[in-house]
């Protein structure tokens, strides 16, 4: 359901100007949803009480997913549709490709927390870095560390929700579960988004 409305306001921003048109001439509202989903993943994140009491939770959740949703499809809009449709079509292909992976596989990913939280602090760097240093093809090599880390972070949460390897996530985390997969998706998305567009531009 997060990845349908997710989809839902994509194809909004793609396909109505009237909306993208309004979203630009209102600045408060992406303001709003970037507060709001910071805000939301924090209260997920550190509250154990919210993230397991129902239906609480799930109020919460699609709150996180209709905000989060709502920036994904603005900064969407600055893409062709071919780059969109390419880049959901790749997205879905690896994700599907790493369930097979993470059910199937003997490795055992969720021993490998410390080894996943370091790429991610490197490639949290690397995008401190960008800020000042705004070459393309720095940004390329990010935004490929970016996919790569978050289909390990597939891996990994699959297997944490499988429950079949040494570490799992408790049943009653079934919120912070959907929220972790539902954010390595939407990050592996935008990060082929970046690189198609780099492709598309060094070709043209």
């Amino acid at each position: 359901m997060q990845l349908a409305v997710t989809v839902a306001l994509i194809a909004l921003f793609q396909f109505h100007e009237g909306s993208v048109m309004y979203a630009y001439n209102n600045p408060w509202l992406m303001n709003l949803a970037m507060m709001t989903t910071l805000a939301l993943t924090l209260l997920m994140g550190f509250s154990t009480s919210i993230r397991r009491q129902a239906p609480l939770n799930l109020v919460v959740l699609g709150a996180y997913t209709v905000s989060q949703a709502f920036l994904v499809g603005l900064l969407s809009s600055f893409y062709q549709v071919e780059e969109v449709f390419l880049a959901a079509t790749m997205c879905a292909s690896i994700v599907f490709g790493l369930a097979i992976y993470a059910k199937s596989t003997k490795e055992d990913f969720t021993v490998k927390g410390g080894m996943l939280v370091s790429a991610l602090m490197a490639l949290t760097i690397g995008s401190l870095i960008s800020i000042f240093y705004r070459g393309e093809f720095f940004n390329l090599i990010l935004s490929v560390g970016g996919a790569a880390v978050f289909s390990m972070y597939i891996v990994y949460d699959l297997q944490m929700i499988m429950g079949d390897r040494t570490l799992s996530i408790s049943g009653e985390e079934y919120i912070f579960a959907a929220l972790n997969l539902y954010v390595d998706i939407i990050r592996i998305f935008m990060e082929l988004l970046k690189i198609l567009r780099y492709l598309n531009e060094a070709n043209g």
